[in-house]
């Protein structure tokens, strides 16, 4: 409509027009900003609901530099920054950002979280009323609170843990560590779940890869509902590439 409108208006009503429009105002510094490194999209949306200002894109294949986190504490325009890097190869980057901009007029506060799971569960716990060292250190303690696991698949024939390994077979890892192999990657999601609840527990979130369409969602989703009735599940599309499935247990 505005097209159409401005091709009816004179050369020079348009541009008295265009002399009218006043410039984007500078964007207003804020009191904090929560950075988070995100592997997909629906991971990145989930982030966002829950109060994460800025996402790093970020992955298995696609790690940010210390450059890449200075970029993003500076477009975060805030007073204090937390980042969440999701990864431990990317814990030295995110902390070299935040040396590079120690003299500027930003304090900027690395949580060492080394999985998605742990960023979610940090960045829930953030408390706009607290101060800066409380936040730290509740989100910080809030990481250990958190059990994740992965599904993802084999690249090549190995042997590891006692299992025998095959190239393209589905594997369960958690905390780090092989545990299960197979090739259908709901019971290998189930057999990986139930190795990681116990009685301390009682939330389960699944994230959802790039590689799970609903009908496969729906088996898994049926499947954990049923067994672990006792628990709150939180199942949602993250749309991660390389991993089926990203799960937290707490």
């Amino acid at each position: 409509m505005t097209e159409q409108h401005n091709n009816l208006m004179t050369g020079k009503e348009v541009e008295e027009h265009v002399d009218l429009v006043e410039p984007e105002a500078e964007k207003q510094r804020s009191k904090y900003a929560i950075i988070a490194v995100s592997s997909g999209d629906g991971i990145s949306s989930f982030f966002e609901e829950i109060g994460v200002t800025q996402i790093v894109k970020g992955g298995q294949t696609m790690n940010p530099s210390a450059e890449d986190f200075v970029s993003a504490i500076k477009s975060a325009n805030a007073d204090t920054v937390y980042i969440l890097p999701n990864n431990s190869n990317i814990l030295m980057a995110a902390s070299q950002a935040c040396d590079i901009v120690s003299d500027e007029d930003v304090e900027a506060f690395v949580i060492p979280s080394k999985t998605i799971l742990q960023g979610i569960t940090a960045a829930i716990m953030f408390d706009p009323d607290a101060s800066n060292e409380e936040n730290f250190r509740t989100m910080k303690s809030a990481l250990k609170n958190v059990k994740s696991g992965e599904v993802t698949f084999a690249i090549r024939d190995t042997e590891i843990n006692g299992l025998s390994i095959k190239k393209d077979d589905y594997i369960g890892i958690c905390e780090k560590q092989i545990v299960v192999n197979g090739s259908d990657k709901v019971a290998i999601a189930l057999e990986l779940l139930s190795k990681m609840v116990d009685d301390t527990k009682s939330i389960i979130t699944v994230l959802l890869g790039a590689d799970v369409d609903e009908e496969t969602a729906q088996i898994l989703t049926k499947k954990i509902s049923e067994k672990y009735s006792n628990f709150d599940l939180d199942m949602r599309v993250g749309g991660q590439p390389v991993y089926s499935f990203l799960i937290g247990v707490e």
